[in-house]
């Protein structure tokens, strides 16, 4: 890093690190199992190193993490995480039904005190479980159906070496549906579904939930259709202010629709839309992928994407007294595009790539303020607002890129050479400044290249066997 006076110095943004999963699996018969698995993440992180810095309150030296957080003197400014869980199915013997489940627990230790989105502080020592069910009926020559239910605590942390959505929920999910698998008319098989789903925060507040149908069908010509019709109720968001309060969302109704074409020839099409009415905005998003397959070794997508929002009032500042926010109808434009590419010189080394770009501007208008400083925040209790000090208007760009380079030297042995390139620049806008797309936004800020070596070496026993 460069201090202000010109000078350079070294610090440690990542420490030497262990990653670690063990799983054990046992097949119970007839689709049957049951298995346990746990995963460890261990930072060996360095007691020494760190900047220091005088604490303004109490004069006492302290560490300076990483991303702004201040510790004590040899204490840590990076967290080890420990997952542990058990997890089971059973399948009926005919095979039409089917059931699974799993528990788990997570276990954060060092490292400062952090909060997730929507207000929970996690800190060292900090034990949390999780869990979900599902049974269905997969199986039958017409009527397929599931019940599900998934409940996680409010300090579960599974992203060291997984991923969760979110914690601090409980969610329920249903859905019956009806196939055909024969030809009729001009479809070879068709599936429809009804379903349900409802999410509950650890206090009881109502999170999205909503009903849908939808129809899938695969036609004569070998195209694809793909639709659903939802609605929503209103909801309260608890993420928005990422405080802990909570932002009602109005409900909304909308329809999807998509088309697949694939007939084996060079081309190939899949693309869509989604249109969304809400009370108050509406939301549009449509998307295409282009396949072509100019020669064998070839492979080429490209999908251009496209979204537009506008309406709903949406979090842009804190006020000046606690639990008071600003609140600006957004206006917001997107573009986007994907390109996957693979040349497959050998059946042994093949050449991979892939690109996406994505510039979103979003001009805030009409603002809106709470008055009363509660922890949930109804629409109907908004009065208007002066702007913020800080115009939030805001433009974002990324570019992701990747390329890999695979080659199967001998049987089962693979040697791997990956570039991947992250470029996400940070753009801020003064006053009577309005956003607009600019592709070239991606290209003015800093960029992360990575270069990786993986070599995969197969020993020749297999079983037991050589």
């Amino acid at each position: 890093m460069q201090t202000p006076d010109g000078a350079r110095s070294l610090r440690l943004l990542s420490p030497l690190s262990s990653f670690g999963v063990l799983r054990l699996f046992r097949e119970l018969g007839r689709g049957s199992s049951i298995g346990l698995i746990a995963a460890g993440t261990l930072r060996l992180e360095p007691s020494s190193g760190r900047p220091q810095v005088e604490d303004e309150a109490t004069g006492e030296l302290m560490t300076s993490c990483p991303g702004g957080a201040r510790v004590g003197l040899g204490a840590r400014c990076i967290h080890d995480a420990f997952v542990a869980g058990l997890d089971g199915r059973w399948r009926s013997p005919p095979g039409d039904w089917v059931a699974s489940g799993q528990a788990l627990g997570s276990l954060v230790l060092n490292g400062p005190p952090r909060s997730l989105a929507d207000g929970t502080v996690v800190a060292s020592g900090d034990v949390s479980p999780g869990g979900r069910l599902r049974i269905a009926k997969e199986g039958g020559e017409h009527w397929v159906g599931q019940l599900e239910y998934e409940g996680y605590g409010r300090k579960l942390w599974l992203d060291d070496l997984g991923f969760l959505r979110r914690q601090n929920m409980h969610r329920l999910f249903g859905a019956l549906g009806y196939q055909t698998t024969q030809p009729a008319g001009p479809t070879l098989e068709t599936r429809s579904y009804l379903e349900v789903f409802r999410y509950w925060n650890l206090d009881g507040l109502a999170g999205p939930s909503g009903y849908q149908a939808s129809l899938r069908a695969r036609l004569q010509n070998l195209a694809r259709i793909f639709a659903e019709a939802h609605f929503r109720p209103s909801y309260f968001d608890d993420r928005e202010m990422r405080d802990g309060s909570a932002l009602e969302r109005e409900g909304l109704v909308s329809l999807e629709l998509w088309l697949g074409l694939d007939q084996g020839g060079p081309v190939t099409f899949d693309g869509g839309a989604e249109l969304q009415r809400i009370w108050n905005g509406y939301n549009a998003d449509f998307g295409v992928t282009i396949g072509l397959r100019i020669v064998p070794e070839l492979e080429l997508d490209i999908g251009p994407q496209l979204g537009f929002t506008d309406g709903e009032p949406r979090f842009v500042a804190s006020g000046d007294e606690p639990r008071s926010y600003v609140f600006g109808r957004q206006r917001a434009r997107s573009i986007g595009a994907i390109l996957r590419a693979t040349w497959t010189f050998s059946p042994r080394l093949t050449l991979q790539v892939y690109a996406q770009l994505l510039v979103a501007a979003g001009p805030y208008h009409d603002f809106l303020a709470n008055r009363d400083g509660a922890d949930v925040v109804e629409l109907d209790e908004l009065t208007t607002s002066d702007p913020p000090a800080e115009n939030p208007d805001f433009v974002e760009g990324a570019l992701n890129a990747s390329a890999v380079v695979r080659w199967e030297w001998r049987l089962g042995s693979t040697l791997y050479l990956v570039y991947t390139r992250a470029q996400v620049p940070e753009v801020a806008f003064g006053d009577g400044v309005v956003p607009t797309l600019d592709p070239r936004t991606v290209t003015r800020g800093p960029a992360a290249d990575v270069l990786l070596l993986k070599l995969s070496y197969w020993w020749g026993l297999l079983m037991g066997r050589p």
